[in-house]
């Protein structure tokens, strides 16, 4: 069970990568945290990860099985 403000990483990074919904800077940034963020809301079973460094901030929806926790 994850909380909001736990860092997490997406599980599946190739999933991702093929994202036909995701930009190519939302995806640049995702990319350069490495695909690791932060829970910022959980509603309705969807996971609100944000992504954020020197290129920018993007918010990306998973369910709890598409994310992993991270130490």
């Amino acid at each position: 069970m994850f909380k909001e403000g736990q860092k997490v990483r997406v599980v599946d990074t190739k999933a991702v990568k093929e994202d036909p919904f995701l930009d190519k800077e939302g995806l640049q940034i995702i990319e350069k945290s490495d695909f690791t963020g932060e829970i910022t809301k959980i509603e309705d079973g969807i996971h609100f990860v944000g992504f954020k460094n020197e290129a920018g901030w993007v918010t990306q929806g998973y369910k709890e099985k598409e994310i992993q926790g991270v130490k």
